[in-house]
């Protein structure tokens, strides 16, 4: 695990109701091609946040990417 990576995590688990957190480590998992946990990353910020665009934007990106991943 990177060490960006493991303070990410730490802060979304010191701060688990801060919807920037989890779009940060979105952002990071997807850079990783970690998509899945990317894309759980994305929805928290949602759930936390339903209005969070740049969130809302990053995981509308990330399915895509994982749904052209996932052709044959």
């Amino acid at each position: 695990m990177s060490e960006a990576l493991a303070e990410f995590t730490a802060e979304a688990r010191i701060k688990p109701t801060d919807a920037s957190v989890h779009n940060n480590l979105g952002q990071l998992l997807a850079s990783q091609g970690r998509l899945d946990e990317a894309i759980t990353q994305f929805s928290e910020a949602l759930r936390i946040k339903p209005d969070f665009d740049a969130a809302r934007k990053s995981l509308e990106a990330t399915l895509a990417r994982r749904d052209r991943s996932h052709r044959p």
